[in-house]
């Protein structure tokens, strides 16, 4: 898990702590604190810290009285600031719980997202429509999932009902056919099919409509040529080339 960049600094504590120190000790007291966040602790001699607060060992020496005293030694060489340590082991639970609820989330809703698809050589789909066919290609873990593969794979096909699905899937495992590091898990099918842009609706008429026991031909006007098309098909592909404005 990577470190936390950040830490809390309650402001009040903070200035009623330091409420007698001047600026000196206070700008040496929070670049070792910086340090100390960043490192897990500052080195415990006076060179090592006259480093860090970027001044002279005599100068530090001179203006370090007050500020050693927030700093303890817990037998691996280096001084550590309770409150921060505490702010450390806060932030970690945190974290930790935090990356659980996900999980947990993510397994009610979707299953084991780690489930790995069978070897590149067998994985092409056929053209057929079925979803079945490409979910018998999945391994199943020794371990009880809420979500089955046929449930998963559904769920993707009707998320993303305007995609292509066996075209997609095609596509898929060409591309893992030809980057083998990469494996055919739930996680990198939801990733491949969430770059999916949803195109713009376009509501179609109807080509044919009944009107008085008639049945009578839509007509679908272009409002860039002004052009006037009963066949939907030849409306959209037209070469549309605007007319001249007229004063």
């Amino acid at each position: 898990m990577a470190k936390a960049p950040a830490f809390q600094m309650y402001a009040q504590d903070f200035d009623m702590d330091t409420a007698t120190w001047d600026n000196y000790e206070l700008g040496m007291y929070i670049r070792i604190l910086n340090y100390a966040w960043i490192n897990g602790g500052v080195p415990s001699d006076a060179e090592g810290l006259s480093k860090i607060c970027r001044c002279s060992i005599k100068k530090f020496n001179h203006n370090c009285k007050n500020l050693l005293t927030k700093f303890t030694q817990n037998g691996d060489g280096f001084l550590h600031n309770k409150r921060q340590e505490e702010e450390r082991e806060k932030q970690d639970k945190y974290r930790k719980l935090q990356s659980q609820r996900g999980k947990i989330s993510a397994e009610k809703r979707w299953g084991d997202i780690t489930t790995v698809i069978t070897p590149v050589t067998s994985r092409l789909q056929p053209d057929c429509n079925s979803s079945s066919s490409s979910s018998s290609l999945i391994q199943k873990k020794n371990i009880k999932k809420k979500v089955t593969d046929d449930e998963f794979l559904t769920q993707v096909k009707e998320t993303y009902s305007w995609v292509d699905y066996n075209l997609e899937i095609k596509k898929m495992d060409l591309w893992l056919t030809n980057n083998q590091q990469r494996k055919k898990t739930r996680r990198f099918i939801l990733n491949w099919f969430g770059r999916k842009e949803k195109p713009l609706s376009i509501n179609q008429p109807s080509k044919t409509q009944i009107e008085g026991g008639r049945v009578i031909k839509n007509s679908y006007d272009c409002l860039n040529c002004h052009k006037n098309f009963t066949d939907y098909e030849k409306y959209l592909t037209h070469d549309c080339k605007p007319e001249e404005v007229r004063e």
